[in-house]
């Protein structure tokens, strides 16, 4: 039997992955800009459906980084609303008076 070596909880996937992600926006972004000044500069069409494409690519990467920061911010906070509180109050039949 093998004896694992963590001790404490495992980062969720988004957190994980974050770095890359991150690194993947970046290059996706820089991309993006280089090819629609290309675009521009040469007057290309094609450039520029392109330049066009790698935009919702990079807005897709950045909705995938605000995901996982919403969700980490969400999991790290221990407050909870009185909504919440009220549905995990226990379930009695209630009884008519």
């Amino acid at each position: 039997m093998g004896h694992d070596h963590r001790h404490g909880p495992e980062p969720r996937a988004g957190a994980r992955f974050r770095n890359r992600l991150l690194i993947a926006f970046l290059l996706a972004g820089t991309f993006m800009l280089v090819e629609f000044g290309t675009a521009l500069a040469t007057r290309s069409l094609t450039l520029l459906s392109d330049a066009g494409h790698m935009l919702t690519d990079t807005v897709g990467l950045g909705l995938a980084l605000a995901a996982i920061s919403a969700a980490t911010t969400a999991s790290a906070a221990t407050t909870w609303s009185s909504g919440a509180r009220s549905s995990h109050c226990s379930t009695r039949a209630h009884r008519p008076s």
